[in-house]
């Protein structure tokens, strides 16, 4: 079996309070294309791409949703690995304490599957596999 590994950043998530402003911002101004949208139970999401670069962007429907502090900011990294549940096991090997549990959603792309972990600094890291 081979090692799982790390391929690269998969997304940076961004929330927004205006995700109108933000899509004119990242398509108009800088060029991104609209290549996903969707309504999830309390956010609207798009993802833009150039390139290789995707944002992901997340409007609370509540706006006061939007944590004090954070609106505009980068909510997480997503790393894109090769082997998500094995990348699990390899981390709790290693004392990593894992507190949720991996998710699946079949109606983006052709399906991924996530989990989110803290790192040392508090950071949120999304680990991210495309099925």
């Amino acid at each position: 079996m081979t090692e799982p590994k790390i391929t690269g950043l998969a997304h940076i998530c961004i929330r927004t309070r205006d995700l109108k402003k933000s899509l004119e911002f990242y398509i108009n101004l800088l060029g991104f294309e609209k290549t996903y949208e969707t309504r999830l139970p309390d956010f609207d999401y798009v993802l833009v791409k150039k390139g290789s670069m995707i944002i992901e962007l997340l409007a609370p429907e509540n706006k006061e949703k939007v944590i004090a502090g954070i609106d505009g900011t980068i909510d997480h990294f997503a790393l894109e690995v090769t082997d998500i549940d094995a990348f699990v096991g390899r981390l709790k090997n290693k004392g990593f304490e894992i507190k949720d549990s991996v998710f699946t959603i079949n109606n983006i792309e052709n399906g991924i599957k996530g989990l989110f972990i803290r790192g040392p600094s508090g950071e949120n890291i999304e680990l991210f596999q495309h099925l």
